[in-house]
């Protein structure tokens, strides 16, 4: 009798583990069909999802747009600005008289009284009749 007692353990086991298993693969089965009945929604919120962002970025876009075209019309009227200021400059250069012109100035002449007189002087201290310092 006690081996029909250990085959009826086994039995039971394999009752058990035959159960869990159906158990196991009937949740399976029931994760699948919610994964099933969940895709369409999930695909339809991720291309929803994606129009979000293509409006975002074709918001983004026009955004740009303007600020570009907003700064083209201030490098525009800065440059107009600038051309104007500059003609102006040339036409107040051109209407202004020309400057006087330069006196030509000559460097002052030597003094040829003072040049002799040092010539001499030098002449006196080292001629033939100077004591040397040597």
């Amino acid at each position: 009798m006690e081996a029909s007692g250990d085959m009826d353990g086994i039995s039971e086991d394999e009752d058990w583990l035959e159960a869990e298993l159906e158990r196991q693969l009937a949740a399976d089965d029931a994760y699948d069909s919610q994964d099933d009945e969940d895709e369409p929604r999930e695909t339809e919120a991720a291309v929803a999802g994606g129009e979000s962002h293509m409006e975002q970025f074709r918001e983004l876009m026009a955004q740009m747009e303007q600020w570009g075209e907003a700064a083209a019309r201030r490098v525009e009227e800065s440059l107009l600005e600038t051309a104007a200021a500059a003609s102006n400059a040339e036409r107040e250069l051109q209407e202004r008289p020309p400057p006087p012109e330069l006196l030509h100035v000559e460097p002052p002449a030597p003094d040829t009284m003072l040049s002799a007189l040092e010539l001499n002087f030098e002449e006196l201290s080292t001629g033939p009749g100077s004591v040397s310092k040597s």
